[in-house]
């Protein structure tokens, strides 16, 4: 948790310089392989219909490299090369994701994540999120209050609450707010040296 609490204004104006989107007003960030059950086509289309009413926003893939890349490349094809960023593998995470100003994770269905750290992360950053649910997000993930929680393999959806997110401000603090506290309660060190303890008593 202290690794997304302390990250320097600098440290995340250098990812997005790095990458070529530090003048983007929205930046939309996914950070997984490119795994058939990932559903990152999926948030592709969406983001390809956001872009038509924001056009000066701009998706960042990082991780992007694996088996299911040339089915991804091709959806990537429906946006301008301007419009998106690949990046094979950023070492500072924490920057990374708090130069998102949204982040999504859609895997395919309830059971394909075995944990799902990346959905921690997201929130521990406070980076307003869109997600299915996924392993550990069945259990603590609350639509509208920590996160927009969208269906399986549904592109207008989570193009439905990206615009959500861009358009309610109230609604984006509030998930931002409310996943961080999430994560703090339920994943701190604190907690899970308790719960060891518990169970071993």
């Amino acid at each position: 948790m202290d690794d997304f609490e302390n990250v320097s204004s600098e440290r995340i104006d250098s990812v997005k310089a790095k990458y070529n989107y530090a003048d983007a007003k929205t930046v939309v960030g996914v950070v997984s392989r490119y795994i058939n059950w990932k559903g990152i086509e999926y948030i592709v289309d969406g983001f390809v219909k956001f872009h038509q009413s924001f056009p000066d926003a701009i998706l960042v893939l990082a991780n992007a490299s694996g088996s299911h890349s040339n089915v991804i490349r091709e959806h990537l094809n429906q946006l301008p090369s301007t419009a998106y960023r690949e990046i094979k593998f950023e070492n500072d995470s924490p920057a990374l994701f708090k130069s998102f100003t949204y982040f999504v994770h859609t895997p395919v269905d309830a059971l394909c994540e075995a944990y799902g750290q990346i959905y921690v992360e997201a929130l521990a950053a406070r980076t307003p999120s869109v997600f299915t649910l996924s392993g550990v997000a069945n259990e603590f993930i609350k639509n509208n209050y920590n996160a927009l929680v969208v269906d399986y393999k549904n592109s207008n959806e989570i193009y439905e609450a990206l615009t959500r997110l861009s358009t309610e401000t109230e609604l984006a603090d509030s998930i931002k707010s409310n996943g961080y506290n999430s994560v703090i309660n339920e994943f701190s060190f604190d907690k899970f040296i308790r719960k060891t303890e518990e169970l071993y008593s």
